[in-house]
Protein backbone atom coordinates (compact mmCIF):
# COMPACT_ATOMS: atom_id res chain seq x y z
CA UNK A 1 0.00 0.00 0.00
CA UNK A 2 1.82 3.63 -1.09
CA UNK A 3 -0.08 6.16 0.84
CA UNK A 4 0.42 9.75 1.83
CA UNK A 5 0.26 9.84 5.89
CA UNK A 6 -2.47 12.55 7.50
CA UNK A 7 0.30 13.67 9.45
CA UNK A 8 2.05 15.73 7.02
CA UNK A 9 -1.23 18.51 7.47
CA UNK A 10 -1.88 17.37 11.27
CA UNK A 11 -1.18 20.30 12.75
CA UNK A 12 -1.04 19.04 16.70
CA UNK A 13 1.04 16.30 15.24
CA UNK A 14 3.97 17.03 13.10
CA UNK A 15 6.64 16.81 15.13
CA UNK A 16 7.73 13.52 13.59
CA UNK A 17 6.86 10.03 13.07
CA UNK A 18 8.73 6.98 11.32
CA UNK A 19 6.31 4.57 9.17
CA UNK A 20 7.66 1.43 8.05
CA UNK A 21 5.47 -0.58 5.57
CA UNK A 22 5.20 -4.28 5.87
CA UNK A 23 8.61 -6.22 5.80
CA UNK A 24 6.01 -9.14 3.36
CA UNK A 25 4.25 -6.23 1.35
CA UNK A 26 1.08 -6.99 2.28
CA UNK A 27 -0.07 -3.63 4.85
CA UNK A 28 -3.10 -6.16 6.16
CA UNK A 29 -2.85 -4.31 9.79
CA UNK A 30 -1.07 -1.07 10.94
CA UNK A 31 0.71 -1.09 13.94
CA UNK A 32 0.50 2.58 15.90
CA UNK A 33 3.37 3.34 18.25
CA UNK A 34 3.56 5.93 21.04
CA UNK A 35 6.89 6.59 23.22
CA UNK A 36 7.71 7.52 26.87
CA UNK A 37 7.56 10.70 28.47
CA UNK A 38 10.61 12.78 26.86
CA UNK A 39 11.88 10.24 23.93
CA UNK A 40 11.09 10.13 20.26
CA UNK A 41 9.51 7.86 17.34
CA UNK A 42 12.95 6.82 16.38
CA UNK A 43 13.67 4.26 18.16
CA UNK A 44 10.13 2.60 17.84
CA UNK A 45 10.11 3.06 14.26
CA UNK A 46 13.51 0.66 14.91
CA UNK A 47 11.98 -1.69 16.86
CA UNK A 48 9.24 -2.28 14.70
CA UNK A 49 11.82 -3.68 11.91
CA UNK A 50 12.99 -6.27 14.55
CA UNK A 51 10.10 -7.68 15.12
CA UNK A 52 8.92 -9.08 11.58
CA UNK A 53 5.26 -8.96 12.34
CA UNK A 54 3.40 -10.42 8.57
CA UNK A 55 0.95 -8.33 7.04
CA UNK A 56 1.41 -4.93 9.09
CA UNK A 57 2.84 -1.92 8.66
CA UNK A 58 4.08 0.37 11.17
CA UNK A 59 3.32 4.04 12.11
CA UNK A 60 5.46 5.50 15.42
CA UNK A 61 4.34 9.19 15.74
CA UNK A 62 6.06 11.86 18.08
CA UNK A 63 3.57 13.58 21.06
CA UNK A 64 2.56 17.04 20.70
CA UNK A 65 4.01 18.65 23.74
CA UNK A 66 8.11 19.11 23.22
CA UNK A 67 10.26 18.75 26.30
CA UNK A 68 12.81 20.94 26.58
CA UNK A 69 16.46 19.80 27.32
CA UNK A 70 15.68 16.19 25.81
CA UNK A 71 17.54 16.22 22.21
CA UNK A 72 13.89 16.45 20.61
CA UNK A 73 11.93 14.56 22.87
CA UNK A 74 7.89 15.07 23.62
CA UNK A 75 5.03 14.17 25.79
CA UNK A 76 1.48 13.48 25.11
CA UNK A 77 0.14 14.58 28.16
CA UNK A 78 1.29 17.80 30.50
CA UNK A 79 2.99 16.75 33.44
CA UNK A 80 5.59 19.56 34.98
CA UNK A 81 3.53 22.79 35.88
CA UNK A 82 5.60 26.00 35.21
CA UNK A 83 8.46 25.64 38.05
CA UNK A 84 9.02 22.27 36.24
CA UNK A 85 7.60 20.42 39.08
CA UNK A 86 5.50 17.67 38.20
CA UNK A 87 1.71 17.64 38.48
CA UNK A 88 0.62 15.67 41.80
CA UNK A 89 -3.14 14.36 41.07
CA UNK A 90 -6.89 15.43 42.31
CA UNK A 91 -10.03 15.47 41.90
CA UNK A 92 -9.87 19.30 41.23
CA UNK A 93 -6.79 19.48 39.18
CA UNK A 94 -7.45 19.76 35.59
CA UNK A 95 -4.25 19.80 33.84
CA UNK A 96 -3.16 16.61 33.13
CA UNK A 97 -6.35 15.30 32.41
CA UNK A 98 -7.32 18.38 30.22
CA UNK A 99 -3.75 18.27 27.91
CA UNK A 100 -5.15 14.35 27.62
CA UNK A 101 -8.05 15.22 26.35
CA UNK A 102 -6.97 17.45 23.94
CA UNK A 103 -4.27 14.68 22.60
CA UNK A 104 -7.22 12.21 22.52
CA UNK A 105 -8.86 14.78 19.95
CA UNK A 106 -5.73 14.91 17.91
CA UNK A 107 -4.90 11.15 17.54
CA UNK A 108 -8.85 10.30 17.03
CA UNK A 109 -8.31 12.71 14.14
CA UNK A 110 -5.47 11.01 13.18
CA UNK A 111 -7.34 7.49 13.07
CA UNK A 112 -10.31 8.61 11.05
CA UNK A 113 -7.69 10.13 8.70
CA UNK A 114 -5.69 6.62 8.80
CA UNK A 115 -9.36 5.30 8.04
CA UNK A 116 -10.96 7.36 5.32
CA UNK A 117 -7.59 8.66 3.40
CA UNK A 118 -5.37 5.86 3.64
CA UNK A 119 -7.83 2.62 3.79
CA UNK A 120 -7.63 1.05 6.90
CA UNK A 121 -10.28 -0.92 8.81
CA UNK A 122 -10.57 0.04 12.35
CA UNK A 123 -10.12 -2.97 13.80
CA UNK A 124 -6.80 -3.28 11.83
CA UNK A 125 -5.40 -0.73 13.34
CA UNK A 126 -3.14 -1.79 16.95
CA UNK A 127 -1.84 0.48 19.56
CA UNK A 128 1.01 0.43 21.35
CA UNK A 129 2.60 2.39 23.83
CA UNK A 130 5.14 2.24 26.81
CA UNK A 131 4.83 4.57 30.00
CA UNK A 132 2.46 7.95 28.83
CA UNK A 133 2.56 6.01 25.77
CA UNK A 134 0.65 3.36 27.46
CA UNK A 135 -1.67 5.42 29.37
CA UNK A 136 -2.51 7.82 25.75
CA UNK A 137 -2.66 3.84 24.28
CA UNK A 138 -5.08 2.95 26.73
CA UNK A 139 -7.50 6.01 26.56
CA UNK A 140 -7.54 5.48 22.56
CA UNK A 141 -8.73 1.71 23.43
CA UNK A 142 -11.61 2.32 25.83
CA UNK A 143 -12.70 5.48 23.78
CA UNK A 144 -13.23 3.84 20.28
CA UNK A 145 -16.44 1.98 20.64
CA UNK A 146 -18.96 0.81 18.26
CA UNK A 147 -18.01 0.84 14.27
CA UNK A 148 -14.42 2.17 15.41
CA UNK A 149 -13.57 -0.14 18.12
CA UNK A 150 -9.73 -0.86 17.40
CA UNK A 151 -8.05 -4.29 16.69
CA UNK A 152 -5.81 -4.37 20.14
CA UNK A 153 -3.66 -2.47 22.48
CA UNK A 154 -0.74 -3.22 24.18
CA UNK A 155 0.67 -1.20 27.22
CA UNK A 156 3.88 -1.86 29.06
CA UNK A 157 4.67 -0.40 32.07
CA UNK A 158 1.76 2.39 31.43
CA UNK A 159 -1.84 2.51 33.03
CA UNK A 160 -4.92 5.06 32.77
CA UNK A 161 -4.09 8.70 35.05
CA UNK A 162 -5.44 8.82 38.33
CA UNK A 163 -7.85 11.33 36.95
CA UNK A 164 -9.28 8.93 35.15
CA UNK A 165 -10.45 6.55 37.84
CA UNK A 166 -11.91 9.25 40.30
CA UNK A 167 -15.50 9.53 38.20
CA UNK A 168 -17.55 5.87 38.06
CA UNK A 169 -17.49 4.45 34.71
CA UNK A 170 -19.67 5.30 31.93
CA UNK A 171 -21.54 2.07 32.25
CA UNK A 172 -24.26 3.27 29.64
CA UNK A 173 -22.23 4.04 27.03
CA UNK A 174 -21.43 1.28 24.05
CA UNK A 175 -18.70 -1.20 25.26
CA UNK A 176 -15.54 -0.74 23.37
CA UNK A 177 -14.73 -4.27 23.12
CA UNK A 178 -10.83 -3.75 22.01
CA UNK A 179 -8.41 -6.48 23.49
CA UNK A 180 -6.05 -4.92 25.53
CA UNK A 181 -2.72 -6.26 27.03
CA UNK A 182 -0.62 -5.03 29.81
CA UNK A 183 2.19 -6.36 31.11
CA UNK A 184 3.55 -4.65 34.35
CA UNK A 185 7.13 -5.12 36.40
CA UNK A 186 6.68 -6.12 40.27
CA UNK A 187 9.43 -3.84 40.52
CA UNK A 188 7.98 -0.66 39.55
CA UNK A 189 7.98 2.14 41.37
CA UNK A 190 6.20 4.23 39.06
CA UNK A 191 3.08 2.90 38.55
CA UNK A 192 2.08 1.01 41.97
CA UNK A 193 0.65 -2.77 41.44
CA UNK A 194 -2.67 -1.13 43.25
CA UNK A 195 -3.18 1.53 40.65
CA UNK A 196 -2.82 -1.28 37.96
CA UNK A 197 -5.54 -3.16 39.19
CA UNK A 198 -7.90 -0.15 39.69
CA UNK A 199 -7.23 0.57 36.00
CA UNK A 200 -7.27 -2.97 34.92
CA UNK A 201 -11.14 -2.72 36.60
CA UNK A 202 -11.98 0.40 35.02
CA UNK A 203 -11.05 -1.32 31.52
CA UNK A 204 -13.09 -3.98 31.85
CA UNK A 205 -15.87 -1.90 33.63
CA UNK A 206 -16.08 0.11 29.77
CA UNK A 207 -15.95 -2.78 28.25
CA UNK A 208 -12.36 -3.74 27.00
CA UNK A 209 -11.20 -7.42 26.81
CA UNK A 210 -8.08 -7.29 29.38
CA UNK A 211 -5.14 -9.41 30.07
CA UNK A 212 -3.15 -8.43 32.89
CA UNK A 213 0.54 -10.02 33.20
CA UNK A 214 2.99 -9.25 35.81
CA UNK A 215 6.70 -9.67 35.09
CA UNK A 216 8.88 -10.84 37.75
CA UNK A 217 11.90 -8.45 38.77
CA UNK A 218 11.03 -5.84 36.40
CA UNK A 219 10.90 -2.76 37.30
CA UNK A 220 9.41 0.31 35.36
CA UNK A 221 11.01 0.14 31.90
CA UNK A 222 10.74 -1.06 28.08
CA UNK A 223 10.30 -4.93 27.17
CA UNK A 224 13.08 -6.51 29.09
CA UNK A 225 12.51 -10.37 28.79
CA UNK A 226 11.88 -13.14 26.28
CA UNK A 227 9.14 -13.98 28.27
CA UNK A 228 7.35 -10.84 28.29
CA UNK A 229 7.98 -10.50 24.57
CA UNK A 230 6.47 -14.24 24.00
CA UNK A 231 3.40 -12.42 25.66
CA UNK A 232 2.86 -9.89 23.26
CA UNK A 233 3.91 -11.59 19.76
CA UNK A 234 1.21 -14.28 21.68
CA UNK A 235 -1.15 -11.72 22.28
CA UNK A 236 -0.86 -10.44 18.59
CA UNK A 237 -1.34 -13.86 17.04
CA UNK A 238 -4.65 -13.73 18.49
CA UNK A 239 -5.43 -10.22 17.28
CA UNK A 240 -3.72 -9.34 14.16
CA UNK A 241 -5.59 -9.90 11.02
CA UNK A 242 -4.70 -12.12 7.98
CA UNK A 243 -5.01 -11.64 4.98
CA UNK A 244 -5.95 -15.20 3.44
CA UNK A 245 -4.13 -14.79 -0.36
CA UNK A 246 -0.93 -14.85 1.63
CA UNK A 247 1.74 -16.89 0.95
CA UNK A 248 2.10 -19.98 2.85
CA UNK A 249 3.58 -19.62 6.80
CA UNK A 250 2.20 -16.31 7.12
CA UNK A 251 -0.53 -17.03 9.23
CA UNK A 252 2.03 -17.34 12.05
CA UNK A 253 3.83 -14.63 14.06
CA UNK A 254 7.37 -15.17 15.02
CA UNK A 255 8.01 -15.67 18.62
CA UNK A 256 11.35 -17.13 19.12
CA UNK A 257 14.02 -16.62 16.95
CA UNK A 258 13.32 -12.56 16.18
CA UNK A 259 12.97 -12.63 20.36
CA UNK A 260 16.94 -11.44 20.49
CA UNK A 261 16.70 -8.67 17.97
CA UNK A 262 13.51 -7.06 19.44
CA UNK A 263 15.24 -7.60 23.23
CA UNK A 264 18.54 -6.33 22.09
CA UNK A 265 16.66 -3.25 20.48
CA UNK A 266 14.37 -2.68 23.77
CA UNK A 267 17.47 -2.97 25.85
CA UNK A 268 18.63 0.27 24.06
CA UNK A 269 15.86 2.10 24.46
CA UNK A 270 16.20 1.20 28.45
CA UNK A 271 19.85 1.97 28.34
CA UNK A 272 19.22 5.79 26.45
CA UNK A 273 17.13 6.57 29.83
CA UNK A 274 13.47 6.65 28.80
CA UNK A 275 11.03 7.63 31.75
CA UNK A 276 7.54 7.63 32.08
Amino acid sequence: MTISLPLQQHSGLQRGYIYNPSIDGVDENLLILFHGLGDRPDPYGRLTKTMVLPQTASLAVAGPMEIPETGGGSAWITCYDEEWDEIQPSPAERRRIDSLAKTRGLLMELLDKLHSQCGWPYRRMHLFGFSQGGTVALDLAKTCRGEKRLGSCVSISGALMEEQLYGAADKAAPKSGTPVLITHGDHDDTVTRAHMKECVVRLKEEGCDVEFETLSDKGHGMLSSEAEMRLIMAFWARCLSRRPQAAPGADFVEVTGGAERVLQSAAAQNAAGQSS
